[in-house]
């Protein structure tokens, strides 16, 4: 049983070495897009709980949670390192209670639009400063009576400003990051 088990640990880690190595150059964090360029991206993302945050930020126990999101995510380069980002998302989520009881919430989530600047360099080291608004497309109480307490939230409703400052290195010989 011992060595079905490490064969099996063995294969995993074989795997996920493969795919780390064997995976195309990326573009990520500080890797801003020049003019021109553009990275789209349209996910699909779901989230199991067997609790809920309700819309008053606190967590809510005995009701099951499923959360299901699509959202659209892109960058578009606006001048030699700086772009402009978007993520559009759409939420659909669900809270089932012991009694069979379900309350359905459906619209968009958070929006989060942002500018990102790099500086030139010509090492393999980027930089990377980006500021960020989160602009919620949904109204926090806009479920009310005495139900609404039951329904899933999409967020906390506030407007968000945050400065992102991140670097990185890419390895010029593996397609690593």
């Amino acid at each position: 049983m011992k060595t079905i088990l490490r064969i099996r640990l063995l294969r995993g880690a074989l795997a996920a070495a493969l795919l780390v190595l064997g995976a195309p150059a990326a573009q990520a964090g500080p890797w801003t897009q020049n003019l021109g360029g553009f990275y789209v991206k349209l996910d699909q993302g779901f989230f199991l709980a067997d609790s809920y945050v309700d819309a008053s930020g606190r967590v809510i126990k005995g009701a099951d949670f499923l959360g299901s999101t699509t959202s659209l995510y892109g960058e578009v380069g606006l001048w030699n390192g700086l772009h402009l980002q978007a993520y559009v998302p759409y939420s659909v989520s669900k809270n089932t209670f012991g009694d069979g009881g379900s309350f359905l919430n459906a619209g968009g989530g958070d929006l989060l639009l942002a500018v990102q600047y790099s500086p030139t360099l010509t090492t393999a080291w980027r930089l990377a400063g980006r500021l960020e608004l989160k602009v919620p497309l949904y109204d926090v109480g806009g479920i009310d009576g005495p139900l609404a307490p039951q329904f899933p939230a999409f967020g906390d409703g506030q407007l968000d400003v945050t400065f992102w400052l991140s670097g990185g290195y890419g390895f010029q010989k593996i397609p690593l990051y």
